[in-house]
């Protein structure tokens, strides 16, 4: 391969680049936890909206605020759920917050195939990884996974509120059919 050759490689032992593939790494990891959470979370409240749903069909012998408290219990379930997707599914409006005036990414990084055009050579991705600023190309990935972060922590946070107030309500509905019987 004579590619090879021309490479020039660059010096990794420089604390910069480590310090940026660091921050990257835990910026994934944490998107990747918040998947998880709102995931789990998801589960919780499809459980106790089964569980309530399950009952509230089978037994029509309600007081008017047992009937309110199970409709707006399954309403706040179904937001809930409703923010947990928003957590899995961000917007991709957030990358128009990164400022590219000065810089041109090089998506030398992560490599998206549509930019190519009917076949990839090889020989042309090795020219752009030598011509590539690692350290511009980091951190501009890092601001697209922050970005992203950011998006899913807030949706999860208000995915984490509403779950509450329907895990409390739905608390009130059972201690309600407990006082009942």
């Amino acid at each position: 391969m004579p590619y090879v050759k021309k490479w020039k490689f660059h010096d990794m032992r420089d604390d910069s680049l480590t310090c940026l593939i660091n921050s990257l790494n835990e910026t994934q990891e944490t998107i990747r936890a918040y998947d998880v959470k709102a995931e789990i979370l998801a589960l919780v409240v499809t459980l106790a909206l089964g569980l309530l749903s399950h009952n509230f069909g089978d037994n029509l012998d309600y007081c008017g605020w047992q009937i309110f408290l199970g409709i707006a219990c399954i309403i706040t379930g179904l937001i809930s759920i409703a923010f947990v997707g928003l957590v899995l599914y961000p917007s991709k409006e957030p990358f128009k917050k990164i400022d590219l005036t000065d810089y041109s990414p090089q998506r030398s990084y992560y490599i998206n195939t549509d930019n190519f055009k009917s076949t990839m050579k090889v020989s042309s991705f090795l020219e752009r990884i030598t011509a590539t600023d690692w350290k511009a190309e980091l951190a501009y990935e890092i601001l697209k996974c922050s970005s992203i972060r950011d998006r899913k922590h807030f949706w999860f946070v208000g995915a984490l509120r509403v779950a509450a107030l329907t895990l409390f309500l739905s608390g009130v509905f059972w201690l309600g059919m407990i006082a009942n019987v």
